[in-house]
């Protein structure tokens, strides 16, 4: 009997659900993150403060100003803010409609929120955004200037939504698991001075 594709069997497996990120994204991410190969969030102790957890607490300003309880579905503190959402099977907010959307890009709004709440005496800036549509995509955002303020589509504009079959793709599940592990260095800035570095290197091995 062949031996099934882990990832395969990831997609086609989510690619069936909708309706409930609330249901859903804890078991998503959680088996996500064995098809990436990276360790899953860890259980949430007393005091409240770990650095990769479901639904981390923060406290958030309301439209008058007054503080309000969110919670960060999912957190890994230097790496990643991930709010998620899920849409439904049919009805105004099934996947591709304007309505579905506009959710996605307040979820967007809402993970930028949640950033600015993190307290910066304990907690280090976060390089990226991760807006995911449970069974569906993620989106995702960078900030790599550690100020938690200039979030921009990664890689750029055309290709920061992933969908999720293309998580069959190798590349697509290193960029993943990148984001997880070492996220700076996906910043474009800093591969352009490695290249710059060696690039001198080489020019005064010529010299000499």
């Amino acid at each position: 009997m062949p031996i099934a594709d882990p990832v395969a069997s990831f997609i086609k497996r989510w690619a069936a659900s909708s309706g409930s990120e609330r249901g859903n994204h804890h078991l998503f991410v959680t088996e996500l993150c064995a098809v990436l190969g990276v360790p899953g969030p860890d259980p949430v102790d007393a005091e409240g403060d770990n650095p990769y957890v479901f639904e981390r607490q923060v406290s958030v300003p309301d439209d008058e100003g007054k503080a309000k309880t969110g919670w960060i579905d999912c957190y890994r503190r230097s790496c990643f803010v991930l709010e998620a959402k899920q849409a439904t099977a049919t009805g105004t907010l099934r996947r591709g409609t304007p309505a579905h959307q506009t959710r996605l890009l307040k979820a967007k709004r809402q993970a930028t929120d949640y950033v600015r709440a993190l307290d910066p005496a304990s907690e280090p800036p976060v390089p990226f955004l991760i807006v995911l549509d449970v069974g569906g995509s993620f989106d995702l955002y960078a900030d790599f200037t550690r100020t938690n303020r200039f979030w921009t589509a990664f890689p750029d504009a055309a290709t920061s939504r992933i969908q999720l079959a293309d998580l069959a793709k190798p590349e697509v599940r290193k960029r993943l698991s990148t984001i997880w592990t070492d996220p700076y260095s996906l910043d474009p800035s800093a591969k352009s001075q490695a290249v710059t570095r060696d690039a001198a290197a080489r020019l005064a091995g010529l010299a000499k």
